[in-house]
């Protein structure tokens, strides 16, 4: 039997190529995530470490759509809510990227800073599979948000305690 060649060889010790993967960013990250199954998990756990805002995770949840009402104190505001009602495929489907997330940033004046109706986190709250948080392997929250309508929904995110850093975005 012969040995195998070395660039065979690299792509069987695991630590290598999640190091190697790590050093891409995220367009070559998703060109590995549909390589083989063994790269894509590595590609996977980087593209999804850090979580920039609402928006593009609960958007594998299910398709937001923008909604806006006016408010006599707050004028016109701009927010989600779910096209749909939310399926237990919906979130087994969204627990494969969910439980990779470990960092989580939301700035509300940002792209990704996406905000929900009430109706979108009830719709998240009653469907949620029991025993079951938003991002389970969750170790951090900065959340800078002018309005911070969605903080006291946090503890949706994780089940275990997390370091959660709320910054005042008018300072």
């Amino acid at each position: 039997m012969t040995e195998p060649q070395s660039s065979h060889s690299f792509w069987l010790i695991d630590e290598l190529v999640a190091l190697t993967i790590w050093c891409l960013d995220d367009p070559d990250l998703v060109s590995c995530a549909r390589v083989c199954k063994s790269i894509s998990r590595h590609a996977l756990d980087s593209l999804y470490w850090t979580v920039h805002g609402l928006g593009d995770i609960l958007n594998i949840l299910a398709p937001l759509k923008p909604i806006t009402f006016s408010s006599r104190s707050k004028g016109k505001i701009f927010s989600n809510e779910f096209s749909r009602r939310l399926t237990p495929y919906d979130w087994d489907r969204f627990y494969c990227y969910s439980n990779r997330v470990k960092h989580f940033y939301c700035d509300g004046s940002a792209n990704g800073g996406v905000s929900l109706t009430d109706r979108a986190w009830l719709e998240i709250f009653s469907s949620i599979p029991l025993g079951h948080v938003l991002f389970p392997r969750l170790i951090s929250i900065t959340w800078t948000d002018e309005s911070a309508s969605e903080v006291p929904y946090l503890s949706a995110f994780s089940e275990k305690s997390c370091c959660i850093s709320a910054v005042d975005a008018l300072d």
